[in-house]
Parts: C-alpha cells; sequence; structure tokens
C-alpha cells in the first residue's frame, strides 16, 4: 500500500487534480481550518496517514510504502506514532 502524507493543502491540490483521487471531506475540512498554516495542516496529514497506516496495518496489509517526496521528517513522525500505538511497520 502507497502512502503519500500531506505537507500542505497546496501541494495535495495540485496532487489530486493531476491523479483525478479526491480526499474524504472530514479530512479537506481539517485542513480548511488553517488553510494558510502549513505547520497545522503538516500535523494533519500526519494524524491523517497515521490512521490509514493502523487500519491498513490492522488489515493484515504486508507493506507499506511512504511517498516522501525528499520530505522524511513526516514519515519519520508517522513511524514513531506507529510504534507508539504498538504496531510495527518494520516487521
Amino acid at each position: 500500500a502507497g502512502l503519500l502524507p500531506v505537507l500542505n493543502l497546496r501541494q495535495i491540490k495540485k496532487i489530486t487534480a493531476l491523479c483525478g483521487a479526491r480526499l474524504p471531506n472530514s479530512f479537506s475540512r481539517r485542513l480548511l481550518e488553517k488553510p494558510d498554516d502549513d505547520e497545522w495542516q503538516r500535523k494533519v496529514g500526519i494524524e491523517q496517514t497515521t490512521r490509514q497506516a493502523c487500519e491498513l496495518l490492522g488489515e493484515g496489509v504486508e507493506g507499506l510504502h511512504f511517498y516522501v517526496l525528499n520530505k522524511s521528517e513526516s514519515t519519520s513522525a508517522i513511524l514513531d506514532s506507529l510504534e507508539n500505538t504498538g504496531m510495527n511497520p518494520l516487521r
């Protein structure tokens, strides 16, 4: 399964427009709460991706691929969060 941690609203709008993907409404609303605050949006992106990773691992997905786009800090935070929940994404 491939996951792209959202870094900011501008980035994800471009990417979804290119590939025709849609974001869950609840996630979009959270990002729009602070449309000019990249740090807030990064935090929301980390939370969303962590949730997705937990769900996927819980369903037995054998591996995760993170698209980091040369921005590994968010992925590191996600991996830390997964470890804190008792999930071992690096098994």
